[in-house]
């Protein structure tokens, strides 16, 4: 940490697809900030599908916690519960579906229990 300057740094990448618009790249935004000792990874601009609903919390890439200190708390929950809330559930073919079913009435169960 001592050896990071004190900024802000932004990077951006993409995921091939989200497993339901096959073929559309989904972006990846991160932004850090280094304050001293303190750094905060901020992922208010992510794609919702990367930060944690990508295949409908099916597989090892879905987030089921996220830790925030104090400090950022309040804003990352202002930020993240409109979005989870917006998430468009549907069938994979229709256009505006941004997570699928889950695959079965087990599956469901199992990723509910997160």
């Amino acid at each position: 940490m001592q050896a990071i300057p004190d900024g802000t740094y932004e990077a951006e990448s993409y995921m091939d697809d989200d497993g339901v618009r096959l073929g559309q790249p989904i972006p990846i935004r991160v932004r850090v900030i280094v304050e001293g000792d303190q750094m905060t990874v901020d992922l208010t601009d992510v794609s919702r599908q990367v930060a944690g609903y990508f295949n409908s919390g099916q597989d090892c890439t879905a987030a089921s916690r996220v830790i925030a200190g104090p400090r950022i708390y309040d804003d990352l929950l202002s930020n993240l519960v409109p979005a989870v809330e917006s998430l468009k559930v549907g069938a994979p073919e229709d256009e505006g579906t941004e997570m699928g079913p889950v695959v079965s009435a087990e599956q469901l169960e199992r990723v509910t229990g997160f």
